[in-house]
């Protein structure tokens, strides 16, 4: 599964991260363009071990563009990157918080892993293949996750053993 879903790139996660951006940010921070009566721009800040694959960033601009939510009127981006090394991730975490984006979306499991450690107050939006949330502390349940991680985890025992139910 993990092979076929690499091999698939970030398509599917990267069109269901965006839409758990777009809801993190609707609840949390602004409304979006049809309801202009607030002038706060949301801050959501990128994290990851590389910088942003601009493919990548330009779906999720344009994920978001389409519920409503365009940088540079409702929202704006802020990157952080440990430079192809992950012994840097807790450092450009922790530079993330004290910006205090409005929610951090983290990609991959280094850079999940350093945003937990990093906060428990900014909701993170995760988009992890390879981590199960359940086994590594994030989510408590699936019904009744808690704290504040949200995203797309694929290696999940339980989803595992849905998807040999189907077959």
């Amino acid at each position: 599964m993990r092979a076929l879903t690499f091999r698939r790139g970030f398509y599917l996660p990267a069109c269901c991260a965006v839409l758990v951006v777009a809801l993190a940010i609707s609840v949390f921070i602004v409304p979006p363009a049809d309801a202009q009566t607030s002038a706060k721009k949301a801050q959501v800040g990128t994290l990851g071990v590389t910088p942003n694959n601009p493919g990548n960033q330009e779906m999720l601009q344009q994920g978001l563009a389409q519920l409503g939510y365009t940088e540079g009127q409702q929202i704006a981006f802020v990157h952080r990157h440990a430079d192809g090394e992950p012994a840097r991730l807790g450092a450009a975490a922790a530079e993330l918080v004290r910006i205090k984006p409005d929610v951090i979306f983290a990609r991959g499991p280094a850079a999940v892993a350093a945003a937990v450690r990093a906060t428990t107050a900014i909701p993170i939006v995760a988009v992890d293949l390879e981590s199960d949330p359940l086994a590594l502390g994030y989510a408590k349940t699936l019904g009744r996750p808690g704290g504040n991680v949200t995203g797309v985890f694929l290696d999940l025992l339980e989803l595992s053993a849905k998807q040999l139910q189907l077959f």
